[in-house]
Formats: structure tokens, sequence, C-alpha cells
């Protein structure tokens, strides 16, 4: 239980971006973990929204240490995480919801890079975004 404390504080505490940067919007999301119990089980992660993003990623420690997920094989090669180049790992499909909608739940693959510590918990790609309608006006935004 203390591992799993320390690894989910070392991947909620992730820098944020230089205030100019207005591609990231951060909210705290519940990961559902098991979806048969009542209520559902679920893990806390940080989502950024990077509206220059062709793929939606998730970081390897999250999945591996915090979520305990297997990450499946996938053909999509490199992907570009904090200015470099690096493989994907693969992907996973999880179920989501922003903290404060936990009524909207979202089903979404996420791949999974070979990067230690990337700036990110959980980060949603242009069309995923648009798909949920997350970038919407302040009067009818979800955030």
């Amino acid at each position: 239980m203390q591992q799993w404390i320390l690894s989910l504080c070392s991947c909620l505490s992730r820098p944020r971006p230089k205030g100019n940067d207005h591609n990231h919007l951060h909210r705290t999301i519940d990961i559902y973990t098991n979806l048969d119990t009542d209520p559902l089980s679920s893990r806390l992660a940080t989502l950024s929204l990077n509206a220059d993003s062709d793929l939606n990623l998730i970081s390897k420690k999250l999945v591996n240490e915090v979520l305990s997920i297997e990450t499946r094989p996938h053909d999509k090669g490199v992907v570009s995480v904090d200015g470099q180049q690096v493989r994907l790992q693969g992907y996973v499909d999880i179920r989501w919801s922003i903290n404060s909608a936990p009524r909207k739940i979202y089903s979404t693959r996420f791949y999974v890079p070979e990067i230690d510590d990337p700036s990110f918990d959980v980060r949603l790609a242009k069309q995923t975004i648009q798909e949920y309608g997350l970038l919407k006006s302040k009067s009818t935004r979800y955030w």
C-alpha cells in the first residue's frame, strides 16, 4: 500500500508547463481499474490536453506501478515526448472520468511511450479532445 501511495504521489507531482503554454490544461481524473465493483474502483491521475498531439499518451510509470495493467503490443513506432523522439512500448484501453464531472465515463486507447519520467500522467490528443468536446466555450466547458 505504501509503495502504491509513493508511486501515485510521484505521478501526480509532475511539473506544470510554463504559464504561457496554452495547449495544456490540467484536471484530475479517475482511471477505473475494476468495473465490477460498486462503487467503481479507481486511481487518480493528472490529465493534460494537447491539441498538437496525434496520439493519446499515458506514462509508463502510471500504467506499470499505479494501475498495474498490462501493455498490449502495437505498430505505431515512435512519438515526440518532451522534445525527444521515443519508441512506444504499446497501448492500454482504459475507462476514466473527470473528477468534476464523474457521471460521464470515457473509454480511450492510450499509447505508452518508452520514457521513464515524462512531464505528464495522461495526455489527450487533438482528435480525442474534439470528439469528447473538452475545449468548449467557458459557459459549456466540462472543466
